[in-house]
């Protein structure tokens, strides 16, 4: 379709916008196709393609289509994303572009209008009628979304506001948060009369009416740096809770006081209680941190308990303190069991607690300097200190130890090593640097011996003396180091290895390919003359000077299967040898009617050779042919002969390319 020679379209858009019906994301497109004298083509189907982009030239193909079109006197109609979905979100400028048959793409591209970006979501614009209320349902017909003629708006899911939320609080409005039948009331202060319940009314027309005498929220606004008020106020006159935080596993309530204010402050006059909290899950009921000097639980009562409590299955109350963990001033009531794990002894103290195997808390003697005790630790670990107060052996009741000494023991050590337990050396940062017997943590293996070098050049292990191993040794690289520090031999794990010495290999040194063929073979041999010590299978590429010597007077020799036998013999053939780097070099001429010929050579001739010798032959006939001009240009002229007489010639030229001048033969050297 060569004579297609441009398109002239226009669009006609069919959006129409309605409110309770979803608008289709297509576009109407009408078009004239014109052949290259701006006749109408004839009619019949046209394959066209249509593209939009996001430049007017190159970018991206967001959207594509392809459409067998009818062609009625130039004129086609199309439906864009009948097809294929128009899934785009027209929120900036596209371009179409249109393709007819295999032809290439129309130019220029046409840019979209005003119109086809109603199928964005900003650009619809609905105004019901006077008393209508305004409906947004979902794509199965359920209203996510209702704006009453009153001003009511209901909303089935969240609601964002970047800027917040203004209500202009007033005798009668307020905001309602409805469930079930209970509710959130935040407004101004009202009573259970007629003006409260009309206002939650008008809120919520279509939820029942209750509200709750005296409820109030209200925040006071600090304009002063100095924060003496407080920022939420909550009072409850009867036996409700004025702040009530309920949480399964975060923290109920919290508040942080950044000056020397209270983060949370409650008062019960009569029998409530200031504060009341329970954690149903991980978290905490209350938690209290004070970071410059404060507390951060404080409770005070005149007749009554100043802090309860109350734990079924776990902790009533818990403290700890790096200097102290509680501070009691005054008597101490215990209506149960009083436990103490453990009390250790100052430097200048005997004795000391112990809570015994008959639930009491006893005294016990410290050791004497001759190691006598005169009781029995239950449950409790033992612990031996230095006059200094430093704890210099100690036993956990796990069977734990610490011992800050030597230990020597006389008799042998014996270790079950159950569960991969073994021993193991350990630093300050507790990395393992050596062990026995252990299980490897990572990958689950036991491990005999386990040595670490920390720093390079530490040794993960030394041993001095000869070493049996009855396995297999597995290590990411293995070297051999002489006793002043220098590696000798290296090992890496893929298999590649270095060797500062030389390596002798008597039973001789073999390559294998992949498929485990042989490519290279280096074996001794009794007799160099008859046998082989280097074999290679394949090709073989020298960079540098090959230099071949004989040996007993035999000359260098190549060989090749015998044309006549080749399953049972070999065909040996010498090399040429010369004391220069010799070329030779060839072939056959016929001389012309002047009885002359001229013998073109490679284009490189010149540049590789010099000192050119030659050599002449005829064939069939006898002429005193000679040669009648030297090599020029890649080429000489042979002359002397009669027309139609064959002649033979042989030149040869010694190297002169770059290496052969660097690296000339030495003809005779010193043995």
């Amino acid at each position: 379709m060569k004579n297609f020679t441009y398109l002239f379209l226009f669009f006609l858009f069919g959006l129409t916008q309605l409110i309770s019906a979803q608008i289709p994301n297509t576009i109407s497109y009408q078009g004239i196709l014109t052949d290259n004298k701006d006749n109408p083509v004839p009619n019949g189907n046209v394959s066209l393609t249509f593209r939009l982009y996001n430049a007017s030239e190159g970018g991206d193909t967001l959207w594509q289509e392809i459409q067998n079109v009818m062609i009625t006197k130039g004129i086609f109609n199309v439906i864009l994303g009948s097809v294929t979905p128009l899934d785009l979100p027209f929120n900036k400028q596209y371009w179409l572009g249109i393709t007819v048959g295999s032809e290439t793409e129309m130019s220029p591209r046409t840019a979209l209008t005003a119109s086809p970006y109603s199928l964005g979501s900003t650009a619809a614009v609905a105004e019901p009628e006077a008393g209508q209320n305004f409906v947004i349902r979902n794509t199965d017909g359920t209203v996510t979304h209702t704006l009453d003629a009153n001003g009511n708006a209901e909303h089935a899911g969240i609601s964002t506001f970047d800027g917040g939320v203004q209500i202009k609080a007033n005798a009668d409005t307020s905001l309602v948060i409805m469930q079930n039948n209970g509710f959130l009331f935040i407004g101004p202060d009202v009573q259970q009369d007629s003006s409260a319940k009309e206002s939650a009314k008008k809120a919520q027309p279509n939820k029942p009416t209750k509200v709750v005498p005296q409820t109030r929220f209200r925040v006071t606004d600090i304009e002063t740096p100095e924060l003496y008020s407080n920022s939420i106020i909550s009072e409850v006159s009867g036996n409700g809770y004025a702040i009530e935080g309920i949480t399964k596993d975060g923290v109920g309530v919290f508040a942080d006081a950044l000056g020397s204010g209270n983060g949370i402050s409650s008062a019960s006059q009569n029998e409530g209680d200031a504060i009341f909290a329970i954690a149903n899950g991980s978290g905490n009921a209350i938690n209290g941190a004070a970071m410059n000097g404060g507390i951060g639980v404080k409770g005070f009562g005149t007749t009554n308990y100043a802090g309860w409590f109350k734990s079924q299955n776990n902790i009533g109350i818990y403290a700890y303190g790096f200097q102290k963990a509680a501070l009691l001033d005054g008597d101490v009531d215990v209506r149960g069991k009083l436990k103490i794990d453990d009390v250790p002894a100052a430097s200048n103290q005997q004795r000391f607690l112990v809570w015994d195997a008959d639930s009491i808390v006893k005294y016990r003697t410290m050791p004497t300097d001759s190691g006598s005790f005169d009781g029995t630790l239950v449950n409790k670990p033992l612990v031996v200190e230095n006059s200094a107060g430093d704890a210099v052996f100690r036993v956990d009741t796990s069977g734990a130890s610490l011992h800050k000494g030597d230990e020597t023991f006389e008799g042998d050590v014996i270790l079950k090593g159950k569960n991969g337990k073994g021993i193991k050396l350990i630093d300050d940062n507790g990395t393992t640097l050596a062990g026995f017997g252990r299980k490897d943590l990572d990958t689950g293996q036991r491990l005999g011996v386990y040595g670490r070098a920390q720093q390079p050049g530490d040794l993960a292990g030394a041993f001095q003396g000869d070493v049996e191993v009855r396995g297999e040794i597995a290590a990411t690289s293995f070297h051999i180091v002489s006793t002043n520090g220098d590696t000798l031999t290296d090992f890496y794990s893929d298999g590649t290895s270095r060797h500062k010495g030389l390596e002798t290999y008597e039973a001789g040194l073999k390559v294998t390919n992949t498929d485990g063929s042989s490519a290279i073979e280096l074996v001794p041999n009794t007799n160099p003359v008859t046998e082989y010590g280097l074999r290679v299978n394949g090709n073989v590429k020298v960079n540098g000077i090959l230099n071949a010597q004989v040996i007993q007077a035999e000359t260098k020799q190549f060989r090749i299967d015998d044309p006549l036998d080749p399953e049972h013999k070999y065909l040996n053939h010498t090399s040429v040898e010369s004391s220069e780097m010799k070329n030779v070099y060839d072939g056959d001429v016929v001389l012309d009617k002047n009885g002359e010929a001229v013998v073109s050579l490679p284009e490189w001739f010149q540049a590789l050779n010099k000192d050119f010798r030659y050599q002449l032959t005829c064939i069939g006939g006898y002429a005193p042919v000679y040669i009648k001009e030297e090599i020029h240009n890649n080429r000489f002229k042979i002359a002397g002969g009669q027309e139609g007489l064959k002649i033979c010639w042989l030149v040869t030229g010694v190297r002169n390319d770059k290496f052969a001048r660097e690296h000339r033969m030495k003809v005779i050297t010193n043995k």
